[in-house]
């Protein structure tokens, strides 16, 4: 283990001299971090570890457009028939060009959208998949091969419009959201998607729905208490599958000690007959310590199966640039018919970020 150790750390101060080197004489913008991390698999009693790098590339073009790119290259461990083996991949996580004119930002590339209010679990993400091969899944999100223009009404209105494909599928998605930004102290917005489902279900298909979405985020009261709210209604195209809506409701606070609280509750009508309601209860919390440190604490509790996935994590930094980050994925009550079990794995890990 204090081989592994001191690998990683080598690995990572090298890779930051040399990018902060090569940054200086570039004509744009690089950025990036360095991520490794071992883990241990509680449920296979297994050792396996994680790598990545990040690069982001950024050129912006002064009122006429500009370009981003995200490269990631990942190298990781994984069990096959009780036999280890590594497995390397580089890919595009985000990479698009942007082209302004005087009413309209248009948006080419790959792209990942962050539409809606809420934590997580966000009905109104109609385009990019979880990444099942994170560490947490819900927090990491899939790209998608995409046009997009933003009409602007006002500096507080505007309308989105989204064509895109993903990988795995031939139909175009597409959707429409009009945004409108403090209203009353509150930002909402109203969208429509046509596509396919971001799960497979029925013999490994992507069902086509239509749906029709609102949400709003503000603050509420002298203490500024956030909340937030999602509503989405499914039509489904299959008769298989209930039409019906998708809500999340939560709220948010920050202490004076710098305690961050949030909390909400996440409900969707069951897709099939013979299978329940969905009701996920999701609870956040974090706070620094010695200034410069911070823990973070992640409940998710399955009303309908009582599942409880349990997320604690500790960043202690080293130095501005570099930390040490400790945490687990714990689950209590695992019921494999819950959403929450698929997405998540029970593991332990131990691993070093530097960002440059």
């Amino acid at each position: 283990m204090k081989k592994y150790l001191s690998l990683i750390i080598l690995i990572t101060l090298v890779t930051l001299c040399a990018f902060s080197t090569a940054a200086a004489e570039l004509p744009f913008s690089l950025s990036g971090d360095f991520k490794t991390k071992y883990i241990y698999d509680l449920e296979n009693e297994n050792n396996l570890d994680q790598t990545e790098l990040n690069l982001e590339i950024e050129k912006d073009f002064s009122y006429t457009g500009g370009f981003y790119l995200n490269l990631g290259l990942e190298s990781y461990s994984e069990y096959l028939m009780n036999n280890k083996n590594r497995e390397t991949e580089l890919s595009i996580k985000e990479g698009y060009f942007d082209y302004y004119t005087e009413n309209i930002d248009w948006r080419a590339g790959k792209q990942i959208f962050n539409w809606g209010s809420s934590y997580n679990i966000k009905p109104s993400n109609y385009f990019n998949p979880i990444d099942i091969g994170a560490i947490n899944p819900l927090e990491n999100r899939e790209g998608i091969n995409a046009l997009q223009a933003k009409y602007y009404l006002n500096n507080v209105q505007h309308f989105t419009a989204v064509v895109g494909l993903r990988e795995d599928i031939n139909d175009f998605q597409q959707a429409l959201k009009f945004t409108k930004r403090r209203w009353h102290g509150f930002d909402f917005s109203l969208s429509l998607f046509r596509g396919n489902e971001l799960e497979k279900y029925n013999q490994n298909e992507y069902p086509k729905v239509t749906k029709a979405g609102f949400d709003i985020t503000g603050d509420i009261g002298q203490k500024n208490i956030g909340i937030f709210s999602e509503v989405v209604y499914n039509d489904f195209k299959s008769p298989i599958f209930n039409d019906g809506l998708e809500t999340v409701v939560g709220f948010d606070y920050k202490f004076e000690n710098n305690l961050y609280l949030l909390g909400q509750y996440y409900y969707q009508k069951r897709l099939f007959e013979n299978i329940d309601d969905s009701q996920i209860i999701s609870l956040h919390a974090e706070k620094p310590f010695w200034q410069f440190h911070s823990w973070e604490a992640n409940l998710l509790y399955d009303l309908n199966s009582e599942l409880i996935v349990l997320r604690p994590k500790i960043i202690y930094s080293l130095t501005e640039a570099m930390e040490i980050e400790a945490g687990a994925v714990l689950k209590a009550n695992d019921d494999q018919r819950s959403q929450l079990a698929r997405a998540n794995e029970e593991l332990i890990y131990l691993g070093i970020n530097s960002y440059f």
